[in-house]
């Protein structure tokens, strides 16, 4: 089914031309709706979690990419995910990530490294898949570097993201939609899976 998805997925994300305005309401929408304790746990244990992935499963994951996702994907002519780099940077500066100790920040970036650097990235953001196909296997790889995850820490963390998203509401949520509606609207692909 991820696979599926990855397929039908692709068209409408690679026409996305920036996605900055939709990150950047999502922040505000976190900062405003969620306690800034229950945001940081998020943060917290998704890192714990992330950490907790086996060392090996990294290494698969980061292979996974280079030698089929992102085959032949060259950083000065691929497709990129435009507002991608501004929305990062937004979120390391946010209070929730910076509630992270840098030593753990510091191991996430060493332990994610092989595989944040098969990613390329052009002068406007990430790159992306180059092809359906290469869209279908990153969804399943990052779904099984996902399951990966230790039961513990996976526990740990959909019970913070509990605690976080009851927060929510649902007309709350749809305050993110006018800018959902600007970044996906002009997709020509979005407009016809719509239809």
């Amino acid at each position: 089914k991820l696979a599926a998805f990855g397929a039908a997925s692709y068209p409408v994300v690679n026409s996305i031309t920036d996605a900055g305005a939709l990150a950047d309401k999502f922040i505000e929408f976190i900062d405003a709706k969620v306690k800034p304790a229950d945001a940081s746990a998020v943060v917290n244990k998704a890192v714990d979690g992330l950490l907790a992935i086996p060392d090996g499963k990294v290494s698969e994951y980061a292979g996974v990419l280079k030698q089929v996702v992102y085959k032949g994907v060259s950083p000065s002519s691929c497709v990129t995910l435009g507002g991608s780099e501004a929305f990062a940077q937004k979120l390391q500066n946010s209070a929730a990530v910076k509630s992270v100790p840098s030593s753990k920040i510091d191991d996430l970036q060493k332990k994610f490294k092989p595989a944040n650097s098969a990613v390329p990235v052009g002068k406007n953001g990430i790159c992306l898949p180059g092809s359906v196909e290469a869209s279908e296997k990153l969804w399943v790889a990052q779904a099984e570097l996902t399951f990966s995850m230790p039961k513990a820490e996976g526990a740990a963390l959909v019970s913070a993201v509990k605690t976080a998203g009851a927060q929510a509401t649902r007309s709350s949520i749809a305050t993110l939609v006018p800018a959902a509606e600007a970044v996906f609207s002009k997709s020509g692909e979005a407009i016809k899976m719509a239809a």
